[in-house]
């Protein structure tokens, strides 16, 4: 959804912006892995971003974060479990 709605527009005033790339695959009905991709490696604000919605809605969740461009990764995979 990002990268279809608001990346489009960022391209448009900033046509050389360094935008991140999110890719997703769907483990379970309450599993996912985020696998990220970005120049700034700002892997740590989409936790954040997650950290929050989890708050503003109410969920409990565990996130693992085992693979990160920090660590010399291509991709930061985060793995999220909404909790039961």
């Amino acid at each position: 959804m990002v990268d279809q709605v608001i990346h489009v527009e960022v391209r448009k005033l900033h046509p050389d912006a360094g935008l991140p790339e999110f890719k997703y695959v769907d483990e379970e009905d309450s599993e996912l892995t985020m696998v990220y991709t970005s120049p700034r490696k700002l892997c740590m604000l989409a936790e954040g971003l997650i950290a929050g919605a989890a708050t503003h809605f109410d969920t409990d969740y565990t996130l693992t974060h085992d693979k990160c461009m920090h660590n010399g990764d291509d991709a930061c995979e985060l793995h999220l479990k909404i909790a039961a």
